[in-house]
């Protein structure tokens, strides 16, 4: 199982109940939502709060305003289905991780828009990404660099209320730290790696191919042998790589990438979000 990606653990998950194939971040929230409203903890939080949900199952807003313009960028992703918006090179790296890790099932920019009331001010809060686990557990996440964005007090009670609500909800919120998927490691090369060929092409016929060799083998596959059941090798390996976005194979993350990379099929059971501080 790869390790989990550095960040903070505020509020504790619950497993949703939405079938796979309905997994949408939308679908997620609103799940939620609809949950949460036979919760007596939630009339108590409702009174002050708001959660807006966007229109489609895309993001809630457009990252460039005519207000508001920031360094932005647009990260393909195939996990996602659809561009994603990224404010920072933060964002990004999370986005890059989330896009490789077999724990995540789907993810989404700016999912969703909290609007509540805070010490008689009317507060805003759109949260960086959403991310939804294997398990079914969503995951709410705001992104820093570090530990030093956070000693803004004000700011700081603002994510508690907001931790606070989605632990009502039954979802989970966390701080993701970024600074360390961004480092020179073994770990975020093989990421880096596998994520450039996320976007190569494969169909059912190749995902066959390979869970046929993994099953017959009963052991993990070197990554150069399994290539070249598709005649090219160079091929085969960006294919392999596409299936781990895929969440088709499973490739370790924390081992150098090179053609005697074991790779498996995936695990049957996922483990959700862990709540060790400093982990994702």
């Amino acid at each position: 199982m790869p390790k989990q990606i550095p960040g903070e653990a505020i509020a504790r998950p619950k497993r949703q109940s939405v079938p796979e194939a309905e997994m949408t971040v939308r679908a997620l929230l609103q799940a939620g939502l609809t949950r949460a409203k036979d919760s007596a903890d939630w009339a108590s939080i409702s009174a002050a709060t708001r959660i807006v949900l966007p229109s489609t199952d895309g993001p809630m807003r457009e990252v460039i305003t005519g207000r508001n313009i920031r360094p932005t960028g647009s990260y393909g992703s195939r996990k996602a289905g659809r561009p994603l918006a990224f404010e920072s090179m933060n964002e990004r790296a999370v986005f890059v991780h989330s896009e490789v890790d077999i724990r995540v099932a789907n993810y989404l920019s700016q999912p969703c828009r909290f609007e509540f009331v805070l010490d008689g001010v009317r507060r805003s809060y759109v949260p960086d990404c959403a991310r939804i686990l294997a398990d079914g557990t969503l995951e709410i996440l705001e992104v820093k660099g570090d530990r030093r964005d956070l000693t803004d007090v004000d700011y700081r009670r603002k994510l508690d209320h907001v931790a606070q609500v989605c632990r009502v909800v039954g979802w989970s919120f966390r701080i993701v730290f970024a600074a360390p998927l961004r480092a020179r490691t073994v770990r975020n090369a093989t990421i880096q790696l596998i994520e450039h060929h996320r976007l190569a092409q494969y169909g059912a016929k190749d995902v066959f191919v390979v869970h046929e060799r993994l099953a017959a083998a009963s052991t993990p596959l070197p990554l150069g042998e399994l290539a070249q059941a598709f005649g090219d090798e160079v091929v085969g390996r960006a294919k392999i790589c596409a299936m781990m976005v895929g969440r088709c194979v499973a490739i370790d993350l924390n081992a150098p990438l090179t053609r005697s990379s074991p790779v498996n099929l995936p695990p049957t059971a996922h483990i959700g979000a862990l709540d060790a501080e400093g982990a994702l």
